[in-house]
């Protein structure tokens, strides 16, 4: 028969291995995207200055070249990161185990091939010098336009590096032309570079996507679905007239870059929502389609050599569920 003291004491003892117990359960850590500078990627940053995720949150770190983003990536020093279809192909070809969760946008202009004066067309650009980042849709796109030209890589001699110095290289005579994407091709233009080709031209073939580790997006659904919801609250957030004054700061912020060139930058993609991911990701769509864009992309860059082996199918990379998860979690 239990005494009062003892039950007492039972009761303290208990307690005690229950608080222990709480105590001892780690604080989940905030999911962590990379990024690199880019007009698409906006909303990302927004959702975080308008502290649109949910607990725990995302971290986010913008690097200066996709060359850092693949290195992060593939070391699974980052739960997320966002870059284009080629990108993402690249990642696979070079064994990341991924998912694609989400179209953030599609380049309608905001990729482009910029070049020194006296060069006019892409015809133009045989024999020339091109600064390109290779392992970027910018890689992606100089191909694609030589080839609309019947011209190919090895007509040209592409020139190695990261956007920030494709401006000064032009500058400097160092190159003849760089393939570049928003901000830096506004800036580009605004220091008297002539635009010879864009992504306007190829309609629906820039497309840019959040990838994730295979992991998080398996066990930490609702985290991942919490962040595509802000996602989709910050897009909202950015056409709204009460919100685009707040919205256009934290852009500002993040792009480094003036209101007449920010316009210019946006102007030229189109950032996707939920509501439009559903359409992308149905792989029965009629219209335009994520699965159609993954297979052309893929298959473009077997024929140009741009990976070493094919990529999976898709089926294998793209999940759609999450969109739907969140968008069952709109309020």
């Amino acid at each position: 028969m239990q005494t009062p003291l003892l039950r007492h004491w039972l009761l303290c003892g208990l307690f005690l291995l229950a608080t222990a117990c709480d105590l001892g359960k780690a604080e989940p850590r905030p999911l962590r995207l990379t990024t690199v500078k880019w007009a698409g990627f906006t909303p990302f940053y927004v959702a975080r200055d308008l502290e649109l995720y949910p607990p725990p949150g995302l971290d986010i770190v913008r690097l200066s070249s996709g060359v850092d983003a693949t290195h992060a990536f593939l070391h699974k020093r980052a739960d997320f990161t966002a870059g284009s279809l080629t990108e993402a192909i690249r990642f696979l070809d070079q064994g990341a185990d991924l998912k694609i969760v989400l179209v953030t946008d599609t380049s309608n202009g905001a990729d482009g091939i910029v070049a020194r004066q006296g060069i006019s067309s892409v015809d133009d650009l045989k024999g020339k010098r091109i600064a390109v980042e290779i392992g970027t849709e910018a890689q992606y796109l100089l191909i694609r336009a030589l080839s609309l030209r019947a011209l190919s890589i090895d007509d040209v001699t592409v020139v190695s590096m990261p956007p920030e110095a494709c401006i000064a290289a032009l500058e400097q005579g160092q190159v003849d032309a760089a393939a570049l994407w928003e901000p830096f091709l506004s800036t580009a233009r605004e220091r008297g570079m002539s635009l010879v080709f864009s992504s306007r031209q190829i309609p629906g073939e820039i497309v840019d996507v959040l990838l994730a580790q295979r992991d998080a997006a398996e066990t930490r659904r609702e985290e991942v679905a919490g962040v595509l919801l802000a996602w989709h609250r910050a897009a909202q957030a950015m056409k709204q007239p009460e919100r685009q004054e707040e919205a256009q700061r934290s852009a500002l912020r993040y792009l480094g870059t003036s209101k007449e060139a920010l316009r210019a930058s946006l102007a030229g993609v189109e950032i996707v929502d939920l509501e439009q991911n559903r359409r992308l990701l149905d792989r029965g769509s009629r219209g335009a389609s994520l699965w159609r864009a993954y297979e052309l992309t893929a298959r473009f860059m077997v024929e140009h050599r741009m990976v070493k082996s094919p990529p999976p199918d898709a089926s294998a990379v793209i999940d759609a569920r999450l969109v739907e998860r969140a968008l069952e979690a709109r309020p």
